[in-house]
């Protein structure tokens, strides 16, 4: 029964392809997602730390 087998060989290829397409994409979007979130914490902290400075305004 070589066509049950590559039935299978076949489901199990999509199976994995699926999964290791959804990993990627969910580090991807982690990675984007932490390197805003980075970017608007330091800028902020400057802000602050510009704010809390009398004699930079």
């Amino acid at each position: 029964m070589p066509q049950l087998e590559f039935t299978i060989w076949l489901s199990n290829a999509i199976i994995n392809w699926t999964i290791f397409t959804a990993i990627v994409l969910v580090l991807n979007s982690q990675a984007i997602g932490y390197n805003y979130l980075s970017t608007t914490i330091r800028q902020n902290s400057v802000q602050t730390s510009n704010n809390n400075w009398p004699w930079t305004s």
